[in-house]
């Protein structure tokens, strides 16, 4: 039987797609890659949610059996997939000793892993697979996670192939799914459709493992109206104002002291205040220079860098590259 066999070390998810197009010897544009028709009928895309922090939509009807195969990793990042798959005869994925093989019609599950655990993933002809990936890099993950949060991570992930469920697919999540599953990636409107929906996914699904998964003497349990103060505050930051408002402002805002607000703040969305402005206001200029709406001084303008810069500093350290190597978008 005719197969192509894919091995691969796990890596950020805008690389791995390059390394992907010049295996099957197809061109990846703005992170894009069409499959070959003796492949299957779809596309794969790629992008960057923050520094160490990138995403993989797929979307593919299968032309024959591929097996993808993940070599460990000397990065012990954490790796976030929903799949969704209507099957040819049969999805199998085995790693470590243990084996998921699926012979029904369809299967949705959400798993959560490490990169350093070998894996094959092996899809049968006519097998129709819709999976959105998030990697969140070794770095990323101990500068974010409280030591005692990592440790509790780690030992989840060690569970491998036992974390795959059902139990995070609520009808929140699942519409999210579907309207990723329904954008078009290749409009600049789908793009920022895409990359909205990826961040909600991973804000419901750490919401809901935390409350499911961590420990009761471990967890946080803010009531219904400090959920709703913060938020307010939440979404006057992604709405980006001219400059950052003062932590008293933002307090007022959320009916709490200022200490309590950055402590809360900081449980419920993952980043300190100014690192919530500061990473919504570089996404929105990354996505004015990729899609050529601005220049990048004008960009550094819009969102409030005065010297270009100090822009271009602060928007490496967030995404790893300068701005002046971003892909512009060419429409067809």
């Amino acid at each position: 039987m005719i197969m192509i066999h894919y091995p691969f070390t796990q890596k950020n998810f805008e690389d791995w797609i390059k390394d992907l197009g010049h295996f099957l010897h197809t061109d990846v544009t703005n992170n894009c890659l069409c499959f070959p028709e003796n492949v299957g009928e779809g596309f794969a895309y790629a992008g960057s949610l923050k520094s160490g922090m990138s995403f993989l939509y797929v979307n593919i009807v299968l032309q024959q059996d591929v097996l993808f195969e993940r070599t460990d990793a000397d990065d012990a990042g954490i790796l976030l997939y929903f799949n969704k798959v209507q099957i040819g005869r049969f999805y199998k994925i085995t790693s470590g000793g243990q084996e998921i093989l699926v012979n029904e019609k369809e299967y949705d599950t959400v798993l959560l892993n490490s990169s350093q655990y070998p894996l094959k993933l092996h899809l049968t002809k006519d097998s129709h697979l819709r999976m959105i990936g998030i990697r969140f890099s070794e770095s990323l993950v101990k500068k974010f996670m409280k030591s005692n949060n990592l440790a509790f991570i780690k030992s989840i992930t060690q569970q491998n192939l036992d974390n795959a469920t059902d139990a995070y697919l609520t009808p929140e999540v699942q519409r999210l799914l579907e309207d990723v599953y329904h954008t078009d990636v290749r409009t600049t409107l789908g793009q920022f459709v895409l990359l909205n929906r990826v961040l909600l996914l991973v804000e419901k699904f750490l919401h809901l493992f935390f409350i499911r998964e961590l420990p009761p003497e471990k967890q946080y349990h803010p009531s219904q109206e400090e959920l709703e103060n913060l938020g307010k505050v939440e979404t006057f930051l992604a709405k980006v104002p001219d400059d950052f408002p003062s932590v008293e402002k933002l307090a007022r805002m959320a009916m709490m002291s200022s200490t309590k607000l950055k402590a809360r703040f900081k449980e419920v969305y993952g980043m300190k205040l100014y690192e919530y402005y500061n990473y919504n206001r570089l996404i929105k200029a990354k996505q004015w220079i990729e899609n050529g709406v601005a220049s990048i001084q004008d960009a550094a303008y819009r969102i409030g860098f005065t010297n270009s810069s100090n822009f271009s500093k602060a928007f490496k350290k967030e995404f790893g590259i300068l701005p002046g190597k971003l892909k512009v978008f060419q429409p067809a």
